[in-house]
């Protein structure tokens, strides 16, 4: 199976938010991340954070525990780091900046930023 990977600022403010917070809504994310106006508003950008959320549960990175009602969604720690980041090969390092490295099945990705 072949797994496409895309990455964006959207996915990284989850990952942020879910890795300094612990498990989160997706109410609760879409609240830190678009800040909306309405409760319209709100539903849709819960609606979109929870297809992304979807996504990432479909290719084994993230899962979800079910708490009254409302999936939480938390994601292996191991498996995603964010933050400054170099690259080092064969002793050589090389400054990414800001990055999203994570783990999807036995490949691991990255997203400078």
């Amino acid at each position: 199976m072949k797994n496409k990977v895309s990455i964006d600022w959207i996915d990284l403010a989850i990952f942020h938010l879910v890795k300094t917070n612990g498990d989160m809504t997706t109410s609760q994310l879409a609240k830190f991340i678009f800040n909306p106006r309405d409760d319209y508003e709100l539903r849709k950008k819960d609606s979109f954070i929870r297809r992304r959320l979807q996504k990432w549960h479909k290719l084994g990175v993230i899962s979800y525990e079910e708490i009254d009602g409302k999936k939480h969604w938390s994601f292996p720690k191991e498996n995603i780091y964010i933050g400054e980041a170099k690259l080092v090969i064969d002793g050589d390092e090389i400054y990414l900046g800001i990055a999203l490295v994570l783990k999807v099945g036995d490949k691991w990705f990255v997203a400078q930023f």
